[in-house]
C-alpha cells in the first residue's frame, strides 16, 4: 500500500492517512507509529504529547547540511536548499555537493509527496547536475521558487530553467534580491503553463514594465504576485499583491501596499519544531512579523522572532514598540501594550527617523484581484 497521493488539507482527508498508519503498522515499519502519533495530536496539542512526538520524530527533524525539510506525516512537505551564500563560499565543489545530495534525497520515498522545491539558482554552475535535480522532483511538486544568485539571468539561462522544470510546476516564484533578471528572461516566464508567476521579491525596473505589460497580454490565463501595484506598471486586473495568502497594511497617502505573507512551513518548524498535520491545518501557531519603516520612508513588515505584528489565525494583535511609535484608531500604544487589531483598523506608523505619522489600513483576508 502506497502512502495517499496529497498532503491532508482538511479534517477529513486526515483519515486515508490512518488506513496507511494502521497499514504500516501491521508490518512492523516504525513510520506507522510516528504518522500515528501524529494523527492522535489536537490543532493545538497539550506540551506532554508533543514532546513525545517531536522525540519520536527526532531522526526526521535532523539538520541536512545542504538543504532543509518541511515534514508532514513522515514525508517531505518542502525542500529547501540552502542559502547561496553558504553554498558559493565553498566554492564549485560545494554546489555539486549540494545538487548531488538534494538529488538522492529526492529518490528516496520521504520525498515521494513533496508540494515545493526552493533553491538558489546558478545557471552556469553545474547545469547538467542542476536538470538531473529538477527531473527528479515528484509530480505532486507544483510550487517552484527560484532565488537567482549573482550576476543576471538572462534569456538562455530562462529557457534552459524552463525546459528543464517539471510540467507539475504551476506556480513559480522568481527572487532576485541577490541577482538580476534581464528583460527578455522575464518575460520568458510569461506563460499560459503556469498558472500564477510571484515576482513579489523581484522589482520590475521602469523600462521593463511595458514589455512586461505586452508579455502579460499575450496569456490567457496566467496570475502574477507583485511587490505592490506603483512598481509594477501592468494590468491591474491580472495581479494580486503579496503571496498568496496575504494580508496587507496599505498606506492612505501613496497607496502602498506592505504585503503580509503566512509563514511557510519551514520557519513554522525552525520556531517551533515538528509541525503535527492538523496543526498545519488549522494554521493556529502565532506569526510574528516586524512592521519598520525603510531609510526610504516605506513601512515594510517581514516574519521576525522580534515581533510587534502576530497572527494567530484570524487573531492579529499589534504591540508597543521602543523604536516604532504606532497608533491604533487614533490611539497612541505605549511600548510593551498589546492591542487586538481587525479588518478595515487604521494603524499609524511613525519613527525618529520618520516622525511624520504615516497612516495605514490593515486588512486581514487575501487581497485577492486589485480593484
Amino acid at each position: 500500500m502506497d502512502a495517499p497521493l496529497r498532503f491532508p488539507s482538511t479534517e477529513d482527508e486526515l483519515g486515508e492517512w490512518s488506513v496507511y498508519a494502521d497499514w504500516l503498522l501491521t508490518r512492523g515499519v516504525p513510520l506507522g507509529d510516528l504518522i500515528a502519533r501524529e494523527l492522535s495530536l489536537a490543532a493545538m496539542p497539550e506540551r506532554d504529547p508533543l514532546q513525545a512526538f517531536h522525540s519520536a520524530g527526532r531522526r526526521l527533524a535532523r539538520a541536512h547540511r545542504w538543504f532543509a525539510v518541511g515534514w508532514c506525516l513522515g514525508h517531505a512537505r518542502t525542500l529547501t536548499l540552502t542559502g547561496g551564500r553558504q553554498i558559493k563560499l565553498g566554492g564549485l565543489q560545494s554546489i555539486r555537493e549540494a545538487l548531488i545530495d538534494a538529488y538522492n534525497f529526492l529518490r528516496t520515498p520521504a520525498a515521494a509527496r513533496l508540494e515545493a522545491f526552493t533553491g538558489p539558482y546558478q545557471p552556469r554552475d553545474e547545469p547538467r547536475r542542476w536538470r538531473r535535480l529538477l527531473s527528479a522532483l515528484p509530480a505532486t511538486c507544483t510550487k517552484i521558487c527560484i532565488e537567482i544568485e549573482g550576476g543576471e539571468l538572462i534569456e538562455d539561462d530562462a529557457l534552459d530553467l524552463l525546459a528543464n522544470l517539471p510540467t507539475s510546476a504551476r506556480r513559480l516564484s522568481l527572487d532576485s534580491r541577490r541577482g538580476r533578471i534581464g528583460p527578455a528572461a522575464l518575460t520568458a516566464f510569461l506563460s499560459d503553463r503556469f498558472e500564477v508567476l510571484d515576482l513579489s521579491d523581484h522589482h520590475v525596473p521602469a523600462e521593463a514594465r511595458a514589455e512586461l505589460r505586452d508579455a502579460l497580454a499575450r496569456t490567457r490565463s496566467l496570475q502574477l504576485r507583485v511587490a505592490d501595484l506603483p512598481t509594477a506598471g501592468i494590468d491591474r486586473a491580472r495581479c494580486r499583491i503579496g503571496r498568496d495568502p496575504a494580508a496587507a497594511l496599505i498606506e492612505h497617502r501613496s497607496g502602498h501596499v506592505a504585503a503580509i505573507a503566512r509563514w511557510p512551513l519551514l520557519r513554522a518548524q525552525r520556531r517551533y519544531g515538528l509541525v503535527p498535520a492538523r496543526t498545519q491545518i488549522a494554521g493556529l501557531l502565532p506569526e510574528d512579523h516586524d512592521v519598520r519603516i525603510s531609510y526610504r520612508g516605506v513601512v515594510t513588515c517581514q516574519p521576525s522572532s522580534t515581533a510587534n505584528l502576530v497572527r494567530r489565525g484570524e487573531r492579529w494583535t499589534l504591540r508597543g514598540d521602543d523604536s516604532v511609535s504606532f497608533w491604533c484608531g487614533g490611539r497612541a500604544l505605549a511600548s510593551g501594550v498589546i492591542t487586538e487589531v481587525r479588518d478595515g483598523d487604521v494603524i499609524a506608523v511613525a519613527t525618529s527617523q520618520h516622525p511624520v505619522r504615516i497612516e495605514h489600513t490593515l486588512v486581514t483576508h487575501d487581497l485577492g484581484f486589485c480593484p
